[in-house]
């Protein structure tokens, strides 16, 4: 508001620097136009604007702006514990319509609308519907995305991933000091093609960064890659070498 509703001067502070008394406390003069108001007006005679803020809607916006933006870190605490801080792209355009959504709620972007638009009354009705409108569509979007990204046949855990490639790597590599093995980082990667034609498989590549003792007793940094194929049918993790052979012998 760019009015003091007590006293009529021009303010734009939640607490007027003239009179001292807080915005919406009385309403003897409109917090848009600074026009004086009758006792019992409900709207203002000269610009147009409500005299009041609906308490009810702005009670509702705040509670669904705050659902929205809590769905949205809760999306984005879960998939970087689940996946490492790894986001495809589904996921990233989820917790950016919840948070978008979630801050088109809040009062206070109304508010900033029939700022920037004052004066032009249709304009500002337009705009208030239309941020309605663009908030429904955005959570419609969001709800296509996320049937779209569940629909898919496999879910793959980068913790998984690196579980099997750690037992691969101690199968393979034979260490001066097996007790001296400290994992320092790891990245996964992954294709979303099914691998070899099969769709119930997909390649995983994973890269351990790790330190261990040498002969000498001194600590050595190295890394080591270890293919591994994700089985949706098993919600299992294989290296690429022992699934082929299992393959093998029962073909």
């Amino acid at each position: 508001m760019r009015y003091c509703t007590s006293c009529g001067e021009k303010s734009g502070h939640k607490i007027c620097k003239s009179c001292g008394v807080k915005e919406n406390k009385e309403h003897k003069y409109c917090g848009w136009c600074g026009a004086p108001l009758s006792e019992k007006a409900t709207v203002c005679t000269k610009c147009g604007y409500k005299v009041k803020p609906n308490l009810l809607m702005s009670l509702i916006g705040i509670v669904f702006g705050c659902i929205l933006i809590a769905l949205a870190a809760s999306i984005f605490v879960g998939m970087r514990r689940y996946t490492r801080g790894g986001f495809d792209g589904g996921t990233f355009a989820v917790i950016t319509i919840f948070a978008v959504s979630g801050i088109l709620c809040f009062p206070f972007v109304g508010r900033l609308i029939k700022e920037v638009l004052f004066g032009k009354k249709a304009l500002t009705r337009v705009a208030l519907i239309l941020r309605l409108f663009v908030v429904i569509a955005l959570l419609f979007t969001n709800l296509f995305v996320i049937v779209y990204a569940t629909g898919k046949d496999y879910v793959v855990s980068e913790d998984k991933a690196v579980t099997a490639a750690l037992e691969a790597f101690h199968k393979d590599i034979k260490l001066d000091n097996e007790d001296s093995f400290v994992l320092n980082d790891s990245k996964v990667t992954w294709e979303d093609e099914p691998y070899n034609g099969e769709d119930t498989l997909r390649l995983i590549e994973v890269e351990l960064d790790y330190s261990a003792q040498n002969k000498l007793g001194g600590m050595v940094r190295d890394t080591y890659s270890v293919r591994i194929l994700f089985d949706s049918t098993t919600n299992g993790y294989y290296p690429v070498m022992d699934f082929q052979r299992a393959w093998d012998l029962n073909s």
